[in-house]
């Protein structure tokens, strides 16, 4: 590294620190930081054996200290607040916009009522396949594969692993598939004597059209979020422009929604950057959601980026100032 070089990356190191010193509050009066956007999946009392190696899941404890520290570092912006801005018929909201992605009957069961009592919105991003339990989540199928050749005899096992090998895959790298691989969690499924279908009728795991409603009905929102899952970059563009219609328009045409929110699987990373402005001047989606953290992107208000919050370290107050410091070194670069 150059004398510049070792300079420049002092002087950044100064200034995000100064930037944590100061803390989110400090931060979050920057004109870039009016608006926040939290990311979670679901809460739940335990973690189950099959989860894997994903997101942490918080517990209700957990999420209502988040919670109660959002609410303190302002006031929670709905879904009608993003749309409007989008439509260009107010500014951008200040505030924090609260989503959860995937569709785990959490959401009903114990993320609303929480949210219902301190009285704040929330959106919720549809899986469509998963819906009303119709199919299961690839990810978590994977962990019931995982959990099962750990129980398995032997002689299955070796089986089992002998045809992930046969994939180019260890155990550890199915747990961390990406991309819905249907035949060869099949071909497991089967080798293991895996029932999804009673596992999905027994366990319940994701939300139904009739809990979907009452969500609607007690002032939350709904928006896509594929029909399956898929990481977007690796897909052909006339799979994205289905996975992103399909999941829409089951969405608008079964609770009737007024308008038109999509989130993306694994963030946009990669994604041709006209995939965006073309959805939207076809009229299939009128605001996407990234997980691209605390920076503004500069395609919003049809390209709203947010944080993922499950897997912060220490405290939640520590883990946003370090982004939000992050992030203000970066405009001060870029003279935003």
């Amino acid at each position: 590294m150059t004398v510049l070089g070792h300079c420049r990356k002092r002087v950044r190191q100064a200034l995000v620190s100064a930037g944590r010193q100061a803390g989110a509050e400090w931060l979050l009066r920057r004109p870039a930081h009016r608006l926040i956007c939290p990311l979670y999946h679901t809460v739940r009392p335990t973690t189950p054996s099959w989860w894997g190696p994903r997101y942490r899941i918080e517990t209700p404890a957990e999420f209502e200290l988040d919670l109660d520290q959002w609410l303190r570092w302002g006031k929670p912006v709905s879904m009608s607040d993003l749309i409007a801005w989008s439509r260009g018929k107010r500014d951008c909201p200040r505030g924090f916009f609260l989503s959860f992605d995937d569709g785990y009957r959490e959401l009903y069961e114990v993320v609303a009522p929480i949210l219902r009592r301190k009285g704040v919105p929330a959106a919720f991003f549809i899986t469509t396949s998963l819906l009303d339990n119709r199919n299961i989540f690839f990810e978590d199928h994977v962990g019931l594969i995982a959990e099962a050749m750990r129980r398995a005899a032997p002689v299955k096992r070796a089986e089992a692993e002998a045809r992930l090998c046969e994939a180019g895959l260890s155990l550890e790298a199915l747990l961390r598939l990406r991309q819905p691989q249907h035949p060869l969690i099949g071909q497991l499924s089967g080798l293991l004597e895996l029932n999804p279908a009673e596992w999905l009728a027994t366990e319940q795991p994701y939300v139904t059209s009739a809990q979907c409603r009452e969500l609607l009905k007690a002032g939350f929102s709904l928006g896509a979020h594929s029909i399956d899952h898929p990481v977007y970059a690796e897909l052909p563009t006339d799979e994205q422009v289905r996975q992103t219609r399909a999941s829409m328009e089951e969405l608008v045409r079964q609770f009737g929604l007024d308008y038109r929110a999509f989130a993306f699987p694994y963030g946009e990373f990669g994604l041709d950057q006209e995939f965006v402005p073309s959805m939207v001047m076809r009229g299939a989606v009128e605001v996407f959601f990234g997980t691209g953290g605390v920076h503004p992107d500069s395609r919003a208000p049809r390209l709203v980026q947010r944080l993922g919050c499950e897997d912060h370290r220490g405290s939640l107050r520590q883990y946003v100032t370090s982004h939000l410091a992050d992030s203000w070194v970066q405009s001060l670069r870029k003279g935003k």
